[in-house]
């Protein structure tokens, strides 16, 4: 590459992203903030021209009732994952208006926005693409369903991201129609299998604002190609994340956006909409802060600012081993 490339992701899901929890009051208040969220998100990325890449739980464009004789989606084999305690579907809302489970407006808002955004997605119904955990029949199943709401919606399914990032069943991804995914951060402590130890390893990276990796796309051995994260904008939920330094989120991500401008290689940074239902104001100040030195950037010719999809068809991926 002969400039840094600056790309952003978006994890669109409401209450499937917890859909196997019981969603409490806090959960509830925080995803009853996402559409005001998502708005100003958009009109963020009008200010700063900034295209992302949405990836959307297909089943927030359903429209007509899933329930056929009193079964929810019974064209999706049970169990979902194996040895799960109750249905995935035990907790969803039957009405197809409840804004916590179905979104169709906020697609159409992702839509409407200039510059054009990518919108791709997030599986249909957010179920853990494990391939040891997972019934391979219902992520057969969540594929088609998730393939056939986008067509029916004039919708790509170009690009894909992970539930909960558990990159499992890429051949299956491919052979529908896939063709660029978000992997994993690239750091040293990602493949621990300890998950306590990940969660302070990971807390410890934000809290001494330490400068994300820039990463490379990949083109992995199912033909796909990989553009790897390399920081997650982190919601400030949770008494641990307050300890944070206010500004240490934008100085983490331009650090970042500055090495891929050195390195020529490519920053990613990703989200949720929620994780900007905490400190609300403080979240969108780092946001605009990291947007704003982009954009100097990309005015003196350093840097460009593209979706996923986009570096996918640039060829400057390197084959995966």
């Amino acid at each position: 590459m002969q400039k840094g490339l600056f790309t952003v992701s978006v994890d669109l899901e409401l209450a499937w992203g917890i859909c196997d929890q019981i969603l409490d009051d806090d959960a509830r208040r925080a995803l009853s903030k996402e559409r005001q969220i998502v708005k100003r998100l958009l009109n963020l990325m009008e200010e700063y021209e900034i295209r992302a890449s949405w990836g959307v739980v297909g089943h927030l464009l359903q429209s007509e009732s899933p329930w056929k004789n009193g079964t929810f989606h019974p064209e999706i084999p049970r169990p979902m994952l194996m040895g799960e305690a109750r249905d995935w579907f035990f907790q969803v809302a039957r009405d197809t208006s409840d804004p916590l489970w179905y979104g169709r407006d906020l697609i159409n808002m992702i839509k409407s926005c200039s510059p054009e955004q990518e919108i791709g997605s997030h599986s249909f119904c957010h179920v853990i693409y494990d391939e040891e955990a997972a019934n391979q029949a219902a992520i057969m199943a969540d594929i088609q369903l998730a393939k056939e709401i986008h067509a029916a919606n004039d919708l790509p399914f170009d690009f894909f991201i992970f539930p909960r990032n558990v990159m499992g069943f890429k051949e299956i991804l491919a052979k529908s129609g896939i063709k660029v995914y978000r992997g994993h951060e690239e750091r040293w402590y990602e493949s621990l299998p300890c998950k306590s130890v990940h969660r302070l390893l990971n807390l410890t990276y934000y809290l001494l604002s330490i400068t994300p990796s820039t990463v490379k796309a990949k083109r992995d051995e199912h033909g796909l190609i990989n553009v790897p994260a390399s920081m997650l904008f982190i919601g400030r939920a949770g008494l641990l994340r307050d300890l944070i330094p206010d500004k240490s989120l934008a100085q983490m991500a331009i650090a970042g956006i500055d090495l891929a401008v050195k390195k020529k290689e490519i920053f990613h940074l990703w989200f949720h909409p929620s994780n900007f239902a905490y400190n609300t104001e403080l979240q969108f100040q780092n946001l605009e802060n990291i947007f704003r030195q982009a954009n100097k950037l990309r005015e003196k010719g350093s840097l460009e600012q593209r979706t996923s999809g986009d570096i996918a068809k640039l060829s400057v991926y390197e084959q995966s081993h």
